[in-house]
């Protein structure tokens, strides 16, 4: 039996940053259903998950009323694909819009550990970003030695572990992906 899905404050999120592609709808701040694909091709995927994710859920697009999308550092075929997707699929969108970083998104897939460093290797060299996980995910300004390193992939369905500060409200069409 399937239950239905009160349709307020729901948010689409996803992430394309890599080689895998998460998507995922939320209540507020609970998970209600999500997709994770490890290897996904991404200009083949998207669409069609997203539309199975809403049928699944019995959710139309008019119930979406926040968005998040991961805005790299990442692979740049992955970033574009996604993110042209999303600004054409989302294009009369008035709802709020919030861009995430990606580092942020795998540290908050990681649940083992005070104190890690994530590395993103970009066409400009390697991004080292340390965070402190405890209940909430957040950047350190410094890493330390007792930080573990974690190179896991970014699942979207981690997006509330994430302080709420290192969401930044942006506007869709002026999305500037980080490669």
């Amino acid at each position: 039996m399937q239950t239905l899905v009160q349709n307020n404050n729901i948010a689409f999120a996803i992430d394309g940053s890599c080689e895998s592609l998460s998507m995922a709808f939320f209540r507020d701040e609970s998970l209600i259903d999500s997709i994770f694909i490890e290897k996904a091709i991404h200009s083949v995927t998207i669409v069609s998950s997203f539309d199975t994710l809403l049928k699944k859920n019995n959710l139309s697009f008019s119930d979406i009323k926040i968005l998040y999308v991961t805005i790299g550092p990442g692979r740049y075929s992955s970033l574009r694909v996604t993110l042209s997707t999303i600004k054409g699929l989302f294009f009369e969108f008035c709802g709020l819009v919030y861009c995430i970083n990606s580092m942020d998104l795998i540290a908050a897939s990681c649940m083992d550990s005070k104190c890690l460093a994530v590395m993103k290797k970009t066409f400009i060299g390697e991004i080292i970003q340390c965070y402190s996980i405890n209940d909430i995910v957040k950047r350190l300004d410094n890493c330390n030695e007792n930080c573990q390193n974690y190179n896991g992939l970014p699942d979207i369905k981690n997006l509330f572990r994430i302080d709420k500060n290192l969401f930044v409200k942006c506007s869709l069409q002026n999305i500037k992906p980080i490669y």
